[in-house]
Order: structure tokens, then sequence, then C-alpha cells
């Protein structure tokens, strides 16, 4: 439902997949500018490349839309929170029966993009297992 509802192509698309706010007390987090790098080199070799923006960090979303206006946010499906060291889970407790179903089939789309861009941690693991290789996978 989701593929059609945003008419979302996975031949020209890079993900940039970007795992914030709690994550930080874990490890440390990448650079928005380094995702922003790594698109650019992308759109600079694929002009009409589609970027899929996934974050449960706001700022990191709204950087983004604004660098790649060509890009899409499953608005409706994602919950995401501005930058702190809190997590959807907890803010949006209510909705996580329903949000890890969605958040789970986000993660497979996010596999069969032909980019992604995406740092360390469990999803990213995963986003990488969906695709059962690593080509075109750049982690920053």
């Amino acid at each position: 439902n989701m593929k059609q509802k945003y008419n979302y192509q996975y031949e020209n698309t890079c993900v940039l997949f970007y795992r914030g706010n709690d994550k930080s007390t874990e490890m440390e987090l990448p650079k928005y500018e380094s995702y922003l790098e790594k698109g650019r080199e992308l759109q600079n070799q694929n002009p009409n490349i589609n970027f899929f923006i996934q974050s449960d960090e706001a700022e990191f979303i709204d950087e983004m839309k604004n660098k790649f206006p060509n890009s899409t946010v499953f608005w409706d499906e994602i919950r995401n929170i501005k930058r702190s060291n809190n997590t959807v889970d907890q803010v949006y407790r209510n909705l996580n029966p329903i949000s890890s179903k969605y958040f789970l089939a986000i993660m497979y789309m996010m596999s069969k993009c032909k980019y992604v861009i995406c740092g360390k941690g469990n999803c990213s693991f995963w986003i990488t297992m969906f695709r059962r290789n690593c080509e075109n996978v750049i982690q920053v």
C-alpha cells in the first residue's frame, strides 16, 4: 500500500536512513553533512535519482528534505521527534503496535532500493540483511 501511495520506485531511489535521538547514548552519531556529501555524490552521477528519507529525528528529515527536494517521506507511517535523548517508542507509546508493523515494512522497502546511506546500528544491519548483500550500501 505504501509503495502505491507514494509512487515509490526502488530502482532509482537512494535511502537516507538516520537513527538518532536516544541512539546517541549508545554511540557517536554521524553528522548530517556525511549524508549530504554522499547523497550529492550520487545525485551528481544520476541527476534523476530520488531520495527516500527515513529517521526518528525531525531535524534530519527537515534538513534532507530541504537539500534534496526530490525526496519522499512516509509522513503518515513514521514517528519522529525533535532531537533529544528520548525515543519515539516512549513518546508515542500508544502507537507502538501499529508503528512497529509500519517500520518493519519500511525497513524492507529501504532494503530494496538501489542505494542505502546509513549509519551503524541494528536497523542498518537489518536493512542490509534484507538486501542479502552490501552492494551500494554506504555507511557513514
